[in-house]
């Protein structure tokens, strides 16, 4: 199962986590919609009903875990039709949907899912814009599938690291050709490199299994770290970036390195409106996570890293001395929470 970039996941200011024995715990006080019961704390809480998990990943209400045997485990909110495998309008605590048996990769966006069935080499979409009489049908390929990314678009990676996409492409129009902007047929990208991570915002960026990136989109506050912020409007490859292990993130990407270097790009700045376009970092700056730190997962402004001993360390943007803003990359402390001792939801 292509699991190793699922063992955990961020959403609301909160991570979840998948733990060695199959449990997952979650950092943070996360959305009502997934928690309906226990502690509305900025602390550590186990989430109950889930066993022998492998991966998870979340939405903004709703999430999917996939268990050892290749079943999908889902829950939250299904407002815009992203858990649409079901007929309910919220499922209110994990449960396993033996109609999604078989899964080699998963994904959840905002307000969309995405699975993939390795037996047949098949995927299936579900959420917010996506066409009713494509909710839920099955796209096959050709070419071995690895993994499978969902957004606006939804992107499959195959095992020879090329990369085919479809969906609504408003926001990068280059995608898929000058003129086209929306397509529900799976069309390949033309990216020059074995593709191994894909990591969507209003833009997106290809992590190469060579370390180099590529790049396409708005570019909206500096999001794609390339020293300006002008759209890239065909695929290009990244001027600064290289030897990247994986990106995450979004108004803020953080970049781990193969060198054990971290770091960090965007629109950092947390505070009034009026200061929002102040506070751009367009050239990646090396952030300084304490001694320890072995990972970190991320998404918008909630940066969290995992340490050798399991424990957990969330980036605190510390406020100005003089100004009532926050700058994310440049002044921060680490809030710690450990994996022991936890609450039970």
């Amino acid at each position: 199962m292509a699991t190793e970039n699922r063992k955990a996941s961020v959403s609301n200011g909160t991570l979840y986590m998948v733990q060695e024995d199959g449990s997952v715990l979650r950092y943070g006080p996360g959305s009502i919609f997934l928690r309906d019961k226990g502690p509305f704390s900025d602390d550590t809480s186990q989430v109950l009903g889930l066993d022998n998990i492998v991966g998870i990943s979340v939405g903004q209400d709703h999430a999917l875990a996939l268990d050892s045997d290749g079943c999908i485990w889902a829950w939250g909110s299904n407002k815009y039709n992203q858990l649409g495998f079901q007929g309910e309008i919220r499922v209110m605590t994990p449960r396993k949907f033996e109609s999604l048996c078989g899964v080699e990769d998963f994904d959840s966006s905002c307000y969309a899912s995405i699975v993939l069935f390795g037996g047949n080499n098949t995927v299936k979409i579900w959420g917010a814009d996506i066409k009713d009489e494509f909710q839920g049908r099955r796209y096959k390929f050709e070419e071995k599938l690895k993994s499978v990314v969902s957004s606006d678009v939804s992107y499959v990676i195959t095992e020879a690291g090329r990369v085919y996409a479809w969906g609504d492409t408003g926001s990068m129009p280059g995608m898929l050709g000058k003129e086209e902007k929306l397509s529900w047929e799976p069309k390949k990208l033309e990216i020059p490199c074995r593709v191994k991570q894909i990591d969507i915002g209003l833009d997106v960026m290809f992590v190469c299994e060579s370390g180099d990136v590529y790049m396409l989109g708005s570019n909206r506050a500096g999001t794609l770290g390339n020293g300006n912020t002008k759209p890239v409007e065909q695929i290009a490859k990244h001027p600064i970036l290289s030897g990247v292990e994986k990106i995450m993130g979004s108004g803020i990407r953080i970049a781990k390195t193969y060198d054990g270097k971290y770091l960090g790009w965007g629109d950092q700045l947390l505070g009034p409106i009026e200061w929002t376009n102040s506070g751009y970092v367009l050239d990646p700056m090396e952030l300084q996570p304490p001694e320890g730190v072995i990972d970190f997962y991320s998404q918008e402004s909630s940066i969290f890293f995992i340490n050798k001993d399991a424990s957990v360390l969330r980036l605190v943007p510390e406020e100005h001395w003089l100004f009532p803003v926050k700058y994310s990359l440049e002044d921060y402390s680490f809030k710690k929470y450990q994996s022991k001792g936890i609450n039970k939801e």
